[in-house]
């Protein structure tokens, strides 16, 4: 039977006093970096694991960076993540990075440092960028790190949970394209981000399918919100304008509610308009909004729950999930009229 690898065995491998070595695993600051990087390469070599660090409450940490919370998004994946950790009776710690003017910035090293101090034993990023410091973090801290909506596309390793953004995207097109819709706009996404640039790539396979021409001035980019959905007061002023709006998110679409109020648009009768999310309140607007729903709880879901398990075992290499979307047709979409069908 091979013995199990202890903390002394690492710090003879590195070169260290077992008091330094404990250092390192307690992310103390009086030990040097080349000390720390020599005594994780020796644990890294020996097969050592560090005993799982425990929140104060002996429940499993899991904390939280979220971009904002004030979208019609964000509150159905945070109800996710707790039900799901209330469910495995794990602490989940919520922090928001818009507005937020203290130091540390949620999701900076110090942070995620000062976090793991205080009991964290994994992270969850949800649409906000993550980069390769916050990465190298939570390996050093030896806390599992899960993305939820990557607005940059992690490397390949990183446990992510996200929805069929292209499958969403074409679904939508697919619609307005069935109702005779040919002049149909994609507004409001930050084509940068992992979501938006999948949901644009299936609106373009959807018209490009159906071989209608790709117009660049319909793409109308944005981050998401409502203000970009207000904005397509430009496009409905056109001499041609869209006879259909695919809005990136339900925000955006809400947005567009209200250019096309301003403009005297009536939705549908004279533009179609798709969503996409499924959060709250497409069915408190009027037209109920026709929306891409994606399976918001669950994603918060799955999320924790990865944590949970990798904190559990460390050897978990948790696969990318990505979960289906499905469109949900209610009243913001009609027919194309005869003179736009024949355009």
């Amino acid at each position: 039977m091979t013995a199990k690898v202890t903390l002394a065995d690492v710090a003879l491998r590195a070169g260290v006093s077992q008091a330094a070595a404990s250092k390192v695993f307690n992310d103390r600051a009086d030990v040097s970096a080349a000390t720390a990087t020599r005594v994780r390469r020796a644990a890294e070599e020996l097969g050592y694991r560090a005993p799982v660090r425990r929140s104060a409450s002996d429940r499993v940490s899991v904390w939280v960076v979220i971009d904002t919370i004030n979208n019609y998004y964000a509150p159905d994946v945070l109800s996710g993540m707790l039900l799901e950790g209330h469910a495995h009776g794990a602490l989940t710690v919520v922090s928001q990075v818009q507005g937020n003017t203290g130091s540390p910035s949620p999701g900076s090293k110090k942070w995620m440092t000062d976090a793991h101090r205080q009991g964290a034993q994994a992270f969850i990023f949800v649409t906000t960028t993550v980069t390769d410091q916050a990465l190298e973090t939570a390996r050093q801290l030896s806390a599992p790190l899960v993305v939820v909506d990557p607005v940059n596309r992690p490397p390949l390793g990183v446990a992510t949970v996200g929805a069929t953004n292209f499958r969403g995207g074409r679904d939508a097109v697919d619609h307005l394209i069935a109702l005779g819709h040919r002049r149909i706009a994609y507004v409001g996404a930050n084509l940068d981000s992992t979501p938006g640039g999948e949901r644009l790539a299936g609106y373009l396979d959807g018209l490009r399918n159906a071989d209608i021409p790709v117009d660049r001035s319909l793409i109308v980019p944005g981050r998401f919100n409502s203000d970009d959905g207000r904005a397509a007061v430009s496009l409905l002023r056109r001499s041609d304008p869209p006879t259909a709006i695919f809005a990136a998110s339900d925000a955006v679409a809400f947005g567009v509610y209200d250019a096309c109020h301003e403009q005297g648009v009536r939705i549908p009768d004279d533009v179609s308009v798709v969503g996409f999310d499924d959060g709250q309140g497409g069915e408190l607007v009027w037209p109920h909004l026709t929306t891409v729903r994606q399976p918001l709880v669950e994603m918060g879901r799955h999320a924790v729950g990865i944590c949970i398990s990798a904190v559990q075992d460390k050897s978990l290499t948790p696969p990318p999930v990505e979960l289906a979307t499905n469109l949900v047709v209610r009243n913001s979409t009609g027919p194309a009229s005869d003179k736009a069908r024949n355009a």
